[in-house]
């Protein structure tokens, strides 16, 4: 089975796309599979604990690895985009693809041909924004002892009924 690689902003700037991207990784090696987060500098976060291995970049293994990149980062889609390896974007944040396509049409223009989004709305955009992309809906875990509904009778600003009501 091939080792599953998410490719990451350096893991000790602080920002919250960095932290789903170990959560991710959490999940798949707690359920067997061999995965990791690359970074370039090989450093793990200090600001959240995790078990998560983080070789560099350049212990990246071309045509094994499964890579899996943020959508803002253009600079690793071009570095291994000639590799031949099965790669996926984890697309956080439709607002960031801008960053992560340099111009380009499609992701497919760096070989891939996968698309991880968390919620619908993201999804959607990206069934329209990269039409040759299979698109994989994958919903944030949510703790529920941490973060809960609000009751109906919740005050909320009243500039913001529609929000509200929703």
């Amino acid at each position: 089975m091939p080792r599953i690689v998410y490719l990451s902003w350096p893991a000790h700037e602080i920002t919250g796309g960095i932290k789903m991207a170990f959560r991710h990784v959490e999940t798949l090696r707690g359920t067997g599979f061999e995965a990791c987060v690359a970074t370039p500098d090989a450093r793990p976060p200090t600001w959240f604990d995790t078990t998560v291995p983080v070789p560099s970049l350049n212990d990246l293994a071309s045509a094994t690895d499964v890579l899996v990149f943020p959508e803002n980062h253009a600079g690793f889609l071009r570095r291994f985009a000639s590799w031949p390896n099965r790669k996926v974007v984890f697309c956080q944040n439709q607002f960031m693809v801008w960053r992560g396509l340099d111009g380009r049409r499609d992701y497919a223009d760096f070989g891939v041909h996968d698309l991880i989004c968390p919620a619908e709305l993201v999804a959607a955009f990206c069934r329209r924004r990269c039409p040759q992309q299979i698109i994989h809906l994958v919903p944030y875990g949510i703790d529920e002892d941490v973060f809960q509904p609000r009751p109906p009778n919740a005050v909320a600003n009243r500039l913001r009924a529609a929000q509200a009501a929703f």
